[in-house]
């Protein structure tokens, strides 16, 4: 996980050929003279209930004479044929931009017409408006060309989605805590406005970067609960989302998400280190290395009779190490290390230390 986000919001993308996510962190924008003129979002207003959805379509003038708009070198989903650009949404959310192919027959020397489509859902509920417009010269990742609209008409750049009866997604890990050894899923559950739940709905999910640029097919369906596990594979985080195919546009595939998603994940490795006896009354000093220990975490637990209770927490220090003490007590003692915080819980491998009289 990535730190705490709001829950039960949800976004929904539309993922054909004509619409990705720009996932490419620009570089430094590039001296130009480049500009964007008439930019028009239409329709103005769209009303969407429940699971239905609506066409929304970008189209702007870009005007680039240091060559042509060609996305990213390094993205697999650029441009595919012909030339294209990005454009960005003022409003935070996952569609991080929108996918603008030129339009065949539009060009008039460094100067043509990009256009882009959308689908909209009823979880998309407020006003969008287009903040720039970005590209990459012929498919140079070294020359990021980035157009503000700030001065473009708020009215020619803007939607205003009313949405109803949104359906709704949340997630759990299941265990809570990863025991040594063990794996983890993460269950999705999708429901209606109402709470009655989304049965036999296509799922699909994600796995690390690959989210970035992966088509999001269907790959399982709810139960009769609206409920979808996905296993959480090591090292990597997921994302999932509720797959619909569109009432607007035949043979397109929207996706619901939770907003802004978890992407779980837990850790690696949790290695602790101790004495294997210690006196009774004396310090007993743990050193756990985590794995990843950025922004981690740490807690020393001991079995008592069938459960494991806290005895210590400490925060991972920069060199990937924490520091755990408690006071020692006479005879075996079953401990384990719970690293947690940015990540989902996880555990070591339980160790013994004996705590002796002298």
């Amino acid at each position: 996980m990535r730190g705490p986000r709001p829950r039960r919001l949800l976004l929904a993308l539309l993922l054909p050929a004509s619409l990705i996510v720009a996932v490419v962190a620009p570089g430094a924008a590039s001296a130009t003279t480049a500009t964007v003129s008439q930019v028009v979002v239409t329709p103005a207003a769209v009303a969407v209930d429940g699971l239905s959805d609506a066409l929304v379509t970008v189209e702007v003038v870009i005007d680039e004479p240091s060559g042509t708009p060609m996305g990213s070198a390094q993205d697999d989903n650029s441009c595919g044929v012909g030339s294209c650009a990005f454009a960005s949404w003022s409003t935070a959310s996952l569609r991080g931009g929108l996918h603008l192919a030129e339009v065949p027959g539009t060009r008039s020397g460094s100067q043509a017409t990009y256009r882009g489509n959308l689908l909209v859902t009823s979880v998309d509920n407020g006003v969008w408006t287009l903040a720039s417009v970005g590209w990459y010269v012929d498919g140079s990742n070294l020359a990021w060309t980035s157009v503000s609209l700030a001065s473009s008409p708020v009215d020619g750049r803007s939607v205003t989605i009313t949405g109803t009866h949104p359906p709704t997604v949340t997630s759990r890990l299941v265990p809570s805590v990863v025991p040594y050894g063990g794996r983890q899923w993460v269950q999705y559950t999708f429901r209606r406005s109402d709470g009655t739940p989304l049965v036999g709905r296509y799922v699909s999910w994600c796995y690390g970067e690959s989210c970035f640029y992966s088509w999001w097919a269907p790959r399982a369906s709810t139960d009769s609960h609206g409920r979808a596990a996905v296993r959480l594979p090591i090292g990597e985080w997921v994302e999932a989302a509720m797959v619909l195919p569109s009432t607007s546009r035949p043979g397109s595939w929207n996706q619901v998400f939770e907003d802004a998603p978890d992407r779980y994940e837990y850790f690696r490795d949790v290695t602790p280190s101790a004495k294997r006896a210690v006196r009774a009354g004396r310090t007993l000093t743990v050193r756990a290395i985590t794995y990843p220990g950025y922004g981690a975490s740490t807690a020393l637990e001991r079995l008592v009779g069938r459960h494991w209770r806290t005895v210590a927490t400490a925060p991972v220090r920069a060199s990937g190490a924490a520091f755990l003490t408690t006071i020692s007590v006479l005879g075996p003692q079953y401990f384990r290390v719970r690293a947690y915080g940015g990540m989902a819980p996880t555990t070591s491998r339980p160790f013994v230390v004996i705590g002796t009289r002298r």
